[in-house]
């Protein structure tokens, strides 16, 4: 029953603001578990065989329903590639690096640093690729959704929930979170290759030629000390089912250090590698005049450690840190991937130096960690554009603003 109803992903999870004003949320799971235990054990008691009958009906009808018609079968999946393009393009391309709760320079983070001089060198990293970086940038919004679908539909509108229902909705897709209602950005490009995280579906569009999701059931080259195991992949993928006892069982085995978790940013940092990898495939490709990405890598729970390696112990302790030690994870998480990027940035300039090549490196939302200005909307922008003129931009603005201004013209 709980593996069949996916209970933890169906049930409790949805509702965790609720739950955990009452008691710790796998403190809930146990109970609701106990509760199922002890109605079959009464239903046993008092109808015997009669009971046991229904008990074995109830269960093959969940497990006919579960391995057929649930939204968590893998044929439920976004991926997909147009095999016939119209058109080559060999000569343009332009790359879009949306990376999750990267914080900005001057933000909280910058603030409190004291792990390394991460604004200084986004400076100089700005400078190698000839590029503008803006160090007074921030987002309309600090939710995902909201300042994404601003962001790409060239909404400079301040309110971030009512007219937003027209740009992203709530999907009932268990691989999809949300999904983008309209897309004015990708409408200005022909082809468009998509790699995109669970919570938001950018791959209706119809120039969208090809979707690739992150999932925990593809393979990627994993990044050092990042445990992909045959024990990883069984617990996270009986986890990723949705059952309280798989739940239960996997957060023990983190616990303990004996796994590495796919869900949420873990999974995303340990492949972020092989993700840069794919991006310059598709750019030697010369299939598509847009390459865009959506990545949790630089999200909380942080993982990376001093060495750019990846630390499970960091992941899983993230919730009782201090804020201190919080903003030491953003920092070190969000210099480890501008360094993965500025290699592969330069293996991708280099191996395409006929091409004219645009790219965009920029977060949706701040560390979100206070309530302030600073920390919650404060984020990254670094673009290069086809000129290729390094400018640092100390006046405020908005991504959304910056987007407007490059694209409307």
């Amino acid at each position: 029953m709980d593996n069949s109803l996916f209970i933890f992903s169906d049930a409790i999870a949805p509702n965790f603001l609720y739950i955990i004003k009452i008691t710790n949320l796998y403190y809930f799971s146990i109970i609701v578990l106990l509760s199922i235990f002890l109605a079959i054990f009464l239903i046993l008691l008092f109808l015997k065989d009669k009971g046991a009958i229904i008990i074995f009906t109830f269960i093959f009808a969940l497990f006919i329903q579960a391995s057929i018609f649930s939204d968590k079968t893998l044929n439920q999946f976004p991926d997909f590639e147009t095999k016939k393009i119209n058109n080559e393009y060999k000569n343009e391309v332009t790359l879009i690096f949306i990376m999750d709760q990267m914080a900005g320079l001057n933000s909280d983070a910058s603030k409190k640093n004291k792990t390394n001089d991460f604004d200084n060198y986004a400076v100089n990293f700005s400078k190698k690729f000839n590029a503008n970086i803006y160090t007074n940038v921030y987002s309309l919004c600090g939710n995902t959704d909201h300042s994404i679908s601003k962001l790409l539909n060239f909404n400079l509108e301040k309110n971030c929930k009512e007219e937003n229902n027209k740009l992203v909705q709530r999907t009932g897709n268990f691989f999809n979170e949300y999904v983008m209602m309209n897309n004015k950005l990708f409408e200005k490009f022909n082809s468009i290759s998509v790699f995109q995280s669970y919570f938001l579906d950018y791959c209706k569009n119809k120039r969208v030629s090809k979707c690739e999701q992150y999932s925990q059931f593809k393979k990627y080259n994993y990044i050092p000390n990042f445990k992909y195991t045959k024990l990883s992949r069984i617990v996270g993928g009986w986890k990723h089912h949705g059952s309280i006892l798989a739940n239960i069982t996997w957060r023990l085995f983190l616990h303990y250090n004996l796994i590495d978790s796919f869900e949420q940013s873990g999974g995303e940092k340990g492949s972020f590698v092989s993700l840069l990898q794919n991006v310059e495939k598709d750019v030697l490709s010369n299939r598509y005049d847009l390459i865009f990405v959506h990545s949790l890598a630089t999200h909380s729970p942080y993982g990376f450690d001093l060495n750019c390696d990846y630390d499970g112990e960091k992941y899983i302790t993230y919730r009782h840190l201090s804020y201190e030690k919080k903003i030491e994870g953003q920092n070190i998480d969000r210099f480890c991937t501008l360094k993965f990027m500025e290699k592969s940035l330069k293996n991708i300039i280099q191996k395409n130096n006929e091409k004219k090549i645009q790219f965009f490196i920029l977060s949706d939302h701040g560390t979100r960690l206070k309530e302030d200005k600073d920390s919650y909307l404060k984020t990254i922008f670094i673009h290069r554009n086809f000129a290729k003129n390094f400018k640092e931009n100390n006046s405020e603005t908005t991504i959304q603003k910056i987007f407007v201004d490059i694209f409307k013209n």
